[in-house]
């Protein structure tokens, strides 16, 4: 008798402690976010990517009912930011926002980073693709096409361009072009565009490879485009060709921006913010303002990110290793 009560209440405790693993993944995606989160942006404040990044961080803190604050953090090819969010508590209260395939590409210029691109992150979603490079001159620099700054580029031996980081899209194309192109420039790197935006503008550099918030310093007379990286020439841009037209089809580059949490987040927590970014990407405000930065809006599942991730690894890192980039 006492052997049957006694196995009873051990079964009965047995299945009180499975319910409540069995409920805690569901508890953890109701209960989630229960404070603040920290989007880390590993760009700096004002440029380009702050564009893209700090409406979607205002529409998510809406839809998640908890503040979301934007922390930039440049530096280093972006690696500053992210190495932060690699070491950060895999709870979901740390998220990375950045662009593939930079986020990738860094792995191979920065041989001792002390994370991951793949392993160290959790994949969220993708939520914007495009993105055009455009290559910028000073109003006041003599070169008013492509070909004069090849031509001026092989008479000086010491012509610069500019990018937002070692391992970054624009230094990518602009290693890519220097095989193309064959043009002998030197890289100027900078911890984001809107340095290297004034970098130009003081005439510290001669030439800047930059994303779509080059556009408006274009509109405003103070720099001048000479080339695009997209198939079809921009809208904004209509007389500025497109490295395809100039006889460099293989100059273009395929950018996204896509969010991360650290490794191990719990599944609910991913599958919640999943869901809400997918959704959000999807709103016409959202569409709206991607646009106006030549982005499209995409809704793409971590499993989906994960793919990308992997192919652009594939994709781009042995031209690097071919290019034999580094930090500078």
């Amino acid at each position: 008798m006492k052997l049957k009560k006694s196995f009873a209440i051990f079964w009965h405790s047995f299945l009180i402690v499975g319910f409540f693993f069995c409920s805690v993944p569901s508890l953890q995606a109701q209960a989630y976010p229960s404070k603040t989160i920290t989007l880390v942006s590993p760009f700096p404040a004002g440029g380009g990517g702050d564009a893209l990044i700090r409406p979607l961080a205002k529409r998510m803190a809406e839809v998640l009912g908890q503040p979301i604050v934007v922390d930039n953090k440049p530096g280093a090819g972006q690696t500053i930011g992210s190495a932060f969010v690699a070491k950060a508590n895999p709870d979901g209260y740390t998220l990375l926002a950045h662009f593939l395939p930079t986020h990738v590409n860094v792995a191979a210029v920065y041989p001792n980073l002390s994370y991951h691109p793949i392993k160290s992150f959790t994949p969220i979603a993708q939520v914007a693709v495009g993105g055009p490079q455009i290559l910028l001159v000073n109003i006041t620099s003599k070169v008013t096409s492509f070909q004069d700054l090849v031509s001026l580029a092989k008479a000086r031996k010491d012509f610069s361009f500019g990018s937002q980081g070692p391992g970054s899209a624009q230094h990518l194309l602009g290693e890519m072009l220097r095989t193309e192109a064959q043009l002998p420039w030197i890289h100027v790197p900078f911890k984001g565009g809107a340095p290297a935006l004034d970098a130009l503008l003081g005439g510290h550099i001669d030439s800047l490879m930059i994303d779509a918030s080059g556009i408006a310093f274009v509109k405003s007379g103070k720099v001048r485009a000479l080339s695009v990286s997209t198939p079809k020439r921009l809208p904004q841009l209509p007389d500025v060709p497109t490295y395809t037209e100039l006889g460099f089809p293989e100059a273009t580059l395929d950018i996204s921006l896509s969010i991360f949490s650290p490794a191990n987040t719990p599944a609910p927590v991913v599958e919640k913010l999943s869901k809400v970014l997918q959704e959000i990407a999807q709103e016409a405000p959202i569409k709206e303002q991607f646009s106006k930065m030549n982005f499209e809006a995409v809704s793409k599942t971590p499993q989906e990110l994960l793919m990308r991730m992997e192919s652009d690894i594939k994709k781009y890192r042995p031209i690097i290793e071919r290019l034999g980039l580094t930090p500078n």
